[in-house]
């Protein structure tokens, strides 16, 4: 089994992800699992080998602030984003 796969493994026997008191959640909500955001942040660190300058995520997929701070918490100084656009 090769290391990406032993990380992924334990992930998919977790039960599915549920809301406590969901009748009382408005909608249209955006929930963050914090304990699933830095299990996946650590699990990510640790495929190039911890090193954190290795690792360059996407601004538009870590954009909320929470996982931004998450993110630089963890040692990640580095982020790149999509193509330039100049408009004229």
């Amino acid at each position: 089994m090769n290391t990406v796969d032993a990380l992924i493994q334990p992930l998919a026997s977790e039960a599915p992800f549920r809301v406590a008191e969901s009748t009382r959640v408005l909608t249209p909500a955006l929930l963050i699992d914090r304990d699933r955001v830095q299990h996946n942040i650590a699990t990510t660190l640790h495929l190039p080998g911890g090193d954190a300058n290795r690792w360059r995520p996407h601004v538009k997929t870590a954009k909320l602030g929470y996982t931004m701070r998450t993110l630089v918490d963890a040692g990640v100084r580095q982020f790149k984003c999509g193509a330039l656009s100049i408009f004229i």
